[in-house]
């Protein structure tokens, strides 16, 4: 897979782990605009949960020169908060080149299964 994907996806993950909101919020894309009306209910779980998430089985499923459309497992565990159910979602994420870097356009859940 493409080593800078594979940055991305890690640097995410260590994101959401550490609770790192400027991280997060920059790994999306500006034109993201779900995201960008999300950002205070993010902020609200990461002030509640401690959460590991990882990225897992990533599939690229077309890529061209700025964009990469992927299908991954987004396995989320709590580590620290109130109730949770941890879970993996099956999705599919459209990621674009933004400065030289790849930032999530936008995302859909196929399936979330809880464990």
């Amino acid at each position: 897979m493409n080593t800078n994907l594979n940055a991305f996806f890690e640097s995410l993950s260590s994101a959401y782990k550490e609770r790192n909101l400027d991280t997060i919020f920059d790994l999306h894309h500006p034109d993201n605009v779900l995201f960008n009306a999300g950002k205070e209910q993010l902020r609200t779980v990461l002030s509640s949960y401690t959460l590991e998430a990882n990225f897992e089985d990533i599939k690229i499923l077309q890529e061209d020169d700025n964009i990469s459309v992927v299908r991954l497992s987004q396995k989320t565990k709590k580590v620290k908060g109130p109730d949770f159910k941890d879970n993996i979602i099956d999705m599919v994420m459209v990621l674009k080149q933004h400065n030289d870097n790849f930032k999530i356009l936008s995302s859909a859940s196929i399936s979330t299964d809880f464990i």
